[in-house]
């Protein structure tokens, strides 16, 4: 069991990264990602600081023990030109997995020409709560968001804190073989790995979920 998406009080979260790995191996999880926000606003601005990253990676590993993987994730923001918000000085390659997500509300338009760019651009392997600021879309734009997804191998998330994503949107993607991914979106020690609802709703589409094993291969 898994949960690639765990916010630390190195943003927005409540619970250090010692604490989270602590609890996550209680539960039985065996890979976790502290994903915390890179963001222009207050609640994921620690990360824009070069040191602050240095020291949050540093801690990570020290994370790790014989029976969880903690990995070294971010959740960034996905801006209406296209671009992300990331750490200047820093290559995708220094986390081990990144998520991209909106945290605000726009048109329609404007929101599907930015994910699209974003998911081509290679700079991340998950998009997070992918409908959660936008709701239902058009079925020929889940059909090009599914497509491209699928071409460029971006995951798309199963996020137990937003609601899931429409039937009609996971079966365009299913259809087209794109990949999910699960996470709890924690921002406190009990959300860690309550992720039954996404996995169940996995199981009953039959949709492909991502295996988080290649996120230790980097």
């Amino acid at each position: 069991m898994y949960d690639l998406h765990i916010h630390s009080i190195y943003s927005d979260g409540t619970a250090g990264i010692e604490e989270i790995s602590k609890y996550a191996q209680r539960k039985g999880l065996k890979i976790i990602a502290i994903t915390d926000h890179c963001s222009h606003e207050p609640w994921g601005s620690k990360l824009l600081d070069l040191e602050t990253v240095m020291e949050r990676k540093s801690i990570i590993e020290s994370a790790n023990s014989g029976n969880l993987i903690v990995l070294n994730g971010l959740e960034t923001d996905i801006l209406w030109n296209g671009r992300i918000v990331f750490p200047k000085g820093l290559k995708k390659d220094f986390f081990d997995v990144i998520i991209g997500s909106f945290h605000m509300w726009g048109n329609i338009s404007k929101w599907e020409k930015s994910l699209l760019s974003v998911i081509r651009s290679g700079m991340v392997d998950i998009i997070g709560h992918p409908l959660a600021y936008i709701g239902k879309i058009p079925w020929n734009i889940a059909e090009k968001i599914a497509i491209t997804a699928a071409d460029c191998d971006v995951a798309l998330e199963l996020n137990s804190h937003y609601s899931l994503p429409d039937i009609e949107f996971l079966e365009i993607c299913r259809e087209y073989g794109v990949k999910f991914s699960i996470g709890s979106d924690a921002h406190h020690l009990y959300a860690i790995g309550n992720v039954e609802e996404c996995l169940e709703i996995a199981k009953n589409l039959q949709l492909k979920l991502l295996d988080p094993y290649i996120f230790c291969k980097k």
